[in-house]
């Protein structure tokens, strides 16, 4: 049997003269195997990520509900609340700079002790305005006062709320200058009666000096001018 090699295959001489069979090699795909095993990485990959976001997102449900339990749980004392006032809020559990803000646990706390905070904060702000508002109803209080104490009040405690949550401070002054606008327009419309009240008591007191003084004229019969000239009653007229 004889054997000839050519470019695209393999003949091979049958005996006896028959025709040659030429036999031609399969091709071999050897980047099928690395596909494959990429593609089942891929997919496995996926599934991995998925499982991850999955246990990640409960993670961080169940540390900001024990932020919220710690927070109520826990509420802020008088004493702290004071401390806050004044600025110094590391006193507060879940407000310092070593609260881990960077954490979901440390993140949502701070948050709840913003709202916590400003609750306070607009409690007694609203305190402080309806003492001002009485003292304006019984003019004790001038306009200007009024809207100094306002101002005062609201940055004292907006910029400590600020060190907490900026948004809360923002919101704070916004409700803030609601309820102070309203005492300060009490005061300025109790001023102007004051002023009108002023003005006509005034002018009573003057027209009653200028009715003494000419029915004293009548009765003398004359009255003296700035160069000591004796003028008629009928002149005051």
């Amino acid at each position: 049997m004889a054997t000839r090699i050519e470019s695209r295959g393999i003949q091979i001489a049958a005996p006896g003269g028959a025709p040659m069979e030429r036999v031609v090699p399969q091709q071999v795909d050897y980047m099928v195997a690395a596909r494959e095993q990429a593609r089942e990485a891929s997919i496995i990959g996926e599934v991995l990520d998925r499982m991850s976001q999955t246990v990640f997102g409960r993670a961080r449900e169940m540390a900001r509900e024990e932020a919220l339990q710690f927070a109520a749980t826990n509420p802020i004392t008088d004493e702290q609340l004071q401390l806050a006032k004044e600025g110094l809020m590391s006193a507060i559990p879940g407000v310092g700079k070593m609260s881990g803000d960077f954490t979901e646990f440390g993140s949502t706390l701070k948050k709840a002790r913003s709202l916590q905070l400003s609750a306070h904060f607009e409690t007694e702000g609203r305190s402080e305005l309806a003492k001002m508002l009485v003292d304006v109803q019984n003019n004790q209080a001038k306009s200007s006062d009024i809207a100094t104490k306002i101002s005062v009040m609201t940055d004292g405690y907006a910029k400590s709320l600020a060190q907490v949550d900026s948004e809360a401070a923002i919101k704070f002054r916004a409700t803030m200058a609601t309820h102070g606008n309203t005492v300060l327009n009490a005061a300025y419309e109790a001023e102007q009666k004051r002023v009108k009240a002023q003005q006509a008591t005034k002018f009573e007191l003057d027209f009653d000096n200028a009715m003494a003084l000419a029915e004293a004229a009548y009765t003398r019969g004359f009255w003296t001018d700035k160069l000591g000239n004796e003028r008629a009653p009928e002149d005051l007229v």
